[in-house]
């Protein structure tokens, strides 16, 4: 039995370049939060649009997302996980790209992971 591929949820806060690349480079599924919904969406929001569509979400919002997502765990309620860009590395597309295509297969159930 194969493993379904990741779809990751990008907000805002992620470089569009970083999505490029992972797209044409990995041939990886993502949705950019900009393209269906408003842009000041509030970040418990997304993270429940998230959740509604199975897909992983991804994120340089470093500060409010993790609280969010322990809250959300908190509450009894599985997300399908959380990738957080570090500002560190939020500025390195080639990074962010390689990163999200390790990954594509792994199972991110209520996980929060850190580039």
């Amino acid at each position: 039995m194969t493993q379904r591929k990741n779809v990751f949820f990008a907000d805002i806060n992620v470089h569009g370049t970083a999505i490029e690349i992972a797209e044409a480079k990995y041939g990886l599924s993502i949705v950019r939060a900009i393209d269906v919904m408003p842009g000041e969406t509030l970040d418990p929001v997304l993270l429940a649009y998230a959740v509604e569509n199975d897909y992983v979400m991804l994120t340089g919002n470093f500060k409010d997302f993790p609280k969010i997502a322990e809250q959300w765990i908190a509450e009894g309620k599985t997300h399908g996980g959380l990738l957080i860009i570090s500002k560190k590395h939020i500025k390195n597309p080639v990074l962010i790209a390689e990163w999200l295509a390790l990954y594509e297969d792994e199972d991110l159930t209520n996980r929060e992971e850190w580039i």
